[in-house]
């Protein structure tokens, strides 16, 4: 389990900050099931493709196999890069399935574990026909 520190400023009622450590646990496969979990319920969404594949695979999402398509990395700040590879359905507005899944992440993500991820990529890397 990783652990990290995260600081986060408090303003009190004379208009002055001041700096509070406190120390969030993240660990990589909890973080990884959660981010599935969110992507998984949005509509569209077919599975997910492995990352380090030529050739999309679809790994089932009623596996909860989310590690083949969602990679999470560390920068040197300490804050998170989360790449998600998606199979999406053909036929319907890849762009609206695309926003939808971008704000349930940014939203989820900060609610559950703060404003610690960076940056948060959606790629596509298949269309199957339903």
């Amino acid at each position: 389990m990783e652990k990290e520190k995260v600081t986060k400023k408090v303003s009190n009622k004379k208009n002055s900050t001041k700096k509070v450590s406190t120390k969030v646990d993240i660990d990589k496969k909890e973080l990884i099931n959660f981010i599935g979990d969110i992507v998984s319920s949005c509509y569209g969404v077919v599975g997910l493709a492995q990352v380090l594949s030529v050739k999309s695979f679809i790994s089932s999402l009623k596996g909860k196999e989310y590690q083949s398509g969602i990679d999470v990395k560390e920068d040197i700040n300490g804050h998170y890069v989360i790449n998600v590879y998606l199979v999406l359905a053909y036929g319907l507005k890849i762009t609206e399935i695309i926003n939808e899944i971008s704000k349930r992440l940014s939203y989820f993500l900060k609610k559950h574990y703060g404003d610690i991820f960076k940056t948060i990529n959606v790629y596509i890397e298949d269309l199957k026909v339903l």
